[in-house]
């Protein structure tokens, strides 16, 4: 039975009668299992209680074999069963395991919570795809004796999500009774329950369940009728509702409730087709869009092959490609099912597909969700996990795949419950040395400044990057998926543009994380002055008559320079095979060799010049 749990912990086992031998091989074994199970500090101490029982009968064994004389030398598996029991410590054995708690998994990050329990608590981990009512039946069945039993799982008011199953006042009335009954034989008589989920005491419908819930386990109900969780996300640990006196202490230590940061609440959207429109509301949340149907018999919700008729949602396979679609926002969710009642009427080869996707236009016919003749047949509620599916624009759709009977499927109730889990961590800029305030030093002329990095300790969580403010914001732009933050139009150093004339700019920069997570950097961008070349050179004169004597001016170079204050030196890469000079300070060009300037054999010549600034040397 047990093996369709995951067992975290077992109470600890009772010591052998001194008589009983406890061979080498059955430590080794102890010792292995304890390695397997060293999930939890309690099923540690647990094992080594078993270890060390075993170790106390083996020992008291060994001595009665001595006082007869016989000499035996200890063994491999013995040695390394004393030395690791030596590893653990002296532990005396408590009492045996008095209190379950019973886990669901779909609890983000659950391992926090069961942190530090005490040793006389025993953990079961539900299966999240099977009935969770029907598992703690199974895990109690032939037990007695349980002094408190807690509920961890998400809740809403009279609601608690148990694996696949829903425990309300309802539920418990008709679905639950034996189970509960089970449960009854499995306390002692002055035992509680503990429910942890948010808000199930909540209203009149919450005290209902509570009510209900004592009355048919006998035992003593804690509940809490608002948020419980994490403080900084309006939660507490503290049960409002209580029928009978609770004598038991939370489960959770005081530590494990400042480091998990959730909330064990339920979000629920829902149709329960009360009017004939595609736009009702029936749960604490707003879908995200209305019903969308394709309809060959047109007629919108009053009419037509899909239509809301005696109050249910009614799907004729009329037509192959009929549907009728909703979407729900499940951004930021731990965990999403989908549920509706229905009447399968479908007959000949008839099929409808319940389908779901993330964006809208990719769809996933669902693990249990087709309807026919023979699949699904007559009527009951159906719970389907579409949690791989959340997105900003989750989409279920109903579709006809087969006609041929030319009937039709009716679904009522229609409800998406969603956890809202843990608390979303919001990402952290790390580029330029991270922090609140950064700066960064650019030369001018480029319009590259940096990128902008970030962390975020949520997985799966794509990162947005924006221009959040800033003086000197309207002249930055920002790449959203890289981080790539870039000047619109290249600085000037010799001309500032930033509000305050000093060449340093202003920006504040934003990461995203899509889940409402953010965090801003307001960055300080000096623009650095570069020298840079002259331009617009020019020949003030550049006429010479042949023969003229050495040292004659033929002009003066001269050009712009943005950089004030630089010192020029000119000289010429080709001075026409030695026919000219030029004065390195002034850029005067002269005749070098009056021999070689004849008319008759070039009536022209090309000299290049080059101005260098000391800051360009070696460039």
């Amino acid at each position: 039975m047990f093996n369709l749990f995951k067992k975290l912990r077992r109470k600890p086992a009772e010591d052998p009668p001194a008589s009983q031998s406890a061979a080498p091989s059955t430590i080794k074994q102890s010792l292995l299992s304890l390695e397997q199970r060293l999930m939890f500090d309690a099923a540690a101490a647990a094992t080594a209680a078993e270890v060390q029982s075993e170790q106390v009968a083996q020992d008291q064994a060994e001595a009665a074999v001595s006082s007869e004389g016989t000499d035996e030398s200890t063994t491999p598996e013995q040695q390394e069963s004393q030395e690791l029991l030596q590893a653990i410590g002296s532990y005396s054995p408590g009492e045996s395991s008095t209190e379950v708690v019973f886990v669901d998994p779909t609890v983000p990050d659950y391992e926090s919570l069961l942190a530090g329990m005490g040793l006389n608590v025993e953990v079961v981990v539900l299966d999240a795809s099977r009935d969770g009512v029907e598992q703690i039946a199974e895990s109690l069945t032939g037990r007695s004796g349980i002094d408190a039993i807690h509920l961890i799982s998400h809740g809403d008011a009279g609601t608690l999500q148990v694996g696949t199953g829903t425990l309300t006042a309802e539920s418990m009335s008709t679905r639950y009774v034996d189970e509960l009954a089970t449960v009854q034989q499995a306390l002692s008589e002055q035992a509680d329950i503990l429910v942890y989920g948010c808000n199930f005491a909540e209203g009149d419908v919450g005290q209902a369940a509570v009510a209900r819930l004592a009355e048919l386990t006998g035992a003593d109900v804690a509940a809490n009728s608002d948020r419980t969780g994490h403080i900084d996300l309006g939660g507490d640990w503290k049960f409002e509702t209580q029928v009978g006196s609770i004598e038991t202490d939370l489960a959770i230590t005081d530590a494990a409730q400042m480091d998990w940061k959730g909330i064990l609440t339920t979000e629920t959207v829902g149709d329960q087709f009360s009017l004939s429109s595609y736009d009702n509301h029936d749960g604490t949340q707003k879908w995200a869009s209305d019903w969308s149907e394709t309809d060959a018999g047109g007629g919108g919700a009053s009419g037509g092959d899909v239509h809301v008729a005696s109050s249910q949602l009614r799907i004729d396979a009329g037509s192959v490609g009929n549907q009728a679609s909703r979407q729900v926002d499940l951004s930021g969710t731990s965990g999403a099912i989908l549920t509706f009642d229905y009447t399968n009427s479908l007959s000949g080869s008839d099929q409808i597909e319940i389908r779901v996707s993330a964006d809208g236009k990719t769809y996933t016919t669902l693990t249990d969700g087709v309807f026919s003749p023979k699949s699904n047949a007559g009527s009951g509620t159906v719970k389907l996990d579409i949690s791989g599916y959340a997105s900003a624009s989750t989409t279920i759709q109903f579709l006809v795949t087969g006609v041929g009977g030319g009937d039709s499927l009716s679904v009522d109730n229609v409800q998406v419950s969603y956890d809202t889990g843990a608390a979303n961590s919001a990402p952290t800029i790390s580029s330029n040395g991270g922090g609140t305030t950064a700066s960064v030093t650019v030369g001018e002329n480029s319009t590259v400044v940096t990128t902008v990095t970030a962390t975020d300790v949520d997985a799966g969580h794509t990162l947005g990057y924006s221009i959040a403010g800033g003086a000197d914001a309207g002249r930055f732009t920002i790449n959203n998926s890289t981080g790539q933050l870039s000047f619109a139009s290249a600085p000037s150093y010799e001309a500032p543009a930033d509000s305050g004339g000093n060449n340093v700019y202003d920006v504040t920069v934003q990461v995203s994380d899509g889940q409402g997570g953010t965090d801003t950097q307001a960055l300080a961008v000096t623009v650095a002055n570069v020298n840079e070349a002259p331009t617009d050179l020019a020949l003030s004169a550049n006429t010479v008559a042949e023969n003229a004597a050495n040292g004659t001016v033929v002009g003066t170079v001269s050009g712009t320079d943005s950089d004030t204050g630089d010192t020029r030196t000119y000289s010429l890469t080709d001075n026409a095979g030695g026919r000219f000079a030029i004065n390195s300070s002034t850029g005067q060009i002269t005749v070098a060799n009056r021999s070689l300037l004849n008319y008759e054999s070039a009536t022209s010549h090309n000299l290049t010049v080059r101005v260098t600034l000391p800051s360009m040397i070696g460039r």
